[in-house]
């Protein structure tokens, strides 16, 4: 079928009966809460990773503790959900992370990590292993492991699937996400 992509990026609440209603015949989106009752099926899953300087001395080890970031400045993804997420892996622990900077770009996160201005706590996984000013970073497992966050592809539970939103989620339901 013809499929006419029309991309927009929109927080969870932003989402909230657009899908219901049909304005958004299908969002990707993190498996955190989501306003409504969408149906939903899991893409891929990824845990979050600690994000360091290529110089940082904690970049030489194989994974690294969140006790041994949380008294370190935090640049913070400010950008919901990732926010709670990242907020919530400490608060598991009984941590506390000191937060220096926060802000709702990505890229921004990289760049001031890259400058040693901190380290960053991230899902996503870039395959270049710099900020776009070419500073160098290193992404780190998390020791213990957390657990995962899933990425999925919703849709309305109440509107009947047109032939174009089925052949864009059996499309997305092929790729190999993780590889990609």
């Amino acid at each position: 079928p013809r499929v006419d992509l029309h991309i927009r990026e929109a927080t969870h609440d932003q989402l909230e009966g657009r899908i219901e209603s049909g304005e958004v015949d299908v969002a990707f989106v993190y498996d955190t809460l989501v306003p409504g009752h969408p149906r939903r099926e899991r893409l891929f899953a990824l845990p979050a990773h600690v994000l360091l300087a290529a110089d940082d001395p904690l970049a030489q080890a194989e994974t690294v503790r969140l006790e041994d970031v949380a008294p370190r400045d935090l640049i913070l993804l400010d950008a919901p959900p990732s926010s709670a997420h990242t907020l919530s892996l400490f608060e598991a622990r009984g941590l506390t992370p000191r937060i220096r900077h926060r802000t709702a770009s990505y890229e921004a996160v990289r760049t001031l990590v890259g400058r040693g201005l901190g380290y960053g706590i991230l899902v996503q996984r870039p395959a270049n292993p710099a900020s776009y000013e070419g500073y160098p970073v290193a992404m780190k497992e998390i020791s213990p492991p957390v657990d995962p966050v899933g990425i999925d592809v919703i849709w309305s539970a109440t509107i009947d699937p047109p032939d174009r939103v089925r052949a864009l989620i059996s499309f997305a339901r092929s790729i190999s996400w993780t590889s990609a």
